[in-house]
């Protein structure tokens, strides 16, 4: 038998004040913070390093999914 396991880590932002999830990445070009209440609306993102979106007032959520495959030989007679 084999397993294999693959996570992926994303982030959700919400605001710490008012529960609303943040749905883009705002950048230069349009600085606007979009949100929803829908956390189901809410941006994954990939990583934080390059997040322009100031933190003082957002709550950041690491979210991890997990992926396994289990593999199995089996006889069939």
């Amino acid at each position: 038998m084999s397993e294999t396991r693959k996570e992926t880590i994303t982030y959700l932002i919400r605001d710490k004040d008012k529960y609303l999830w943040v749905t883009n990445k705002p950048t230069r070009n349009v600085p606007t913070i979009k949100y929803s209440t829908y956390k189901g609306d809410a941006r994954a993102f990939t990583g934080l390093e390059d997040l322009s979106i100031d933190l003082t007032n957002h709550s950041v959520i690491k979210r991890v999914h997990v992926d396994i495959d289990i593999e199995e030989e089996i006889e069939i007679d």
